[in-house]
């Protein structure tokens, strides 16, 4: 009778902690660097990701997270709308990525 309630107990304990690990992960954001080609009008002529981090590792390593082509084209538009007519250049910026809005490029963290 005690090992088939210690047997319970570890798998209570056990599918807690897998349930917390999930929710972490899927609350986690994402940094996605993308490097920028702007001809001297200003236009984006190249826009793609370079890799993408998790910031909260403290390492610039590449994580393998997929970056879906509806997130792409929002960070587009919003580095479109910051670009200034100039000489032609290449540049590199990052937006934050969560997963769980997959078409948003305005996330923030601590929002």
């Amino acid at each position: 009778m005690i090992r088939i309630l210690a047997f319970f107990m570890a798998l209570g304990l056990g599918l807690s902690l897998a349930a917390q690990s999930d929710a972490k992960d899927r609350n986690r954001l994402y940094s996605v660097i993308f490097a920028v080609d702007v001809d001297a009008q200003g236009q984006i002529t190249g826009f793609n990701v370079e890799k993408v981090i998790d910031p909260k590792s403290g390492s610039t390593a590449a994580v393998n997270v997929p970056v879906p082509d509806v997130y792409i084209e929002a960070a587009r538009k919003k580095a479109a709308a910051s670009a200034k007519a100039g000489e032609a250049k290449r540049y590199f910026t990052y937006y934050f990525f969560d997963p769980r809005f997959p078409g948003s490029a305005d996330v923030f963290p601590g929002r």
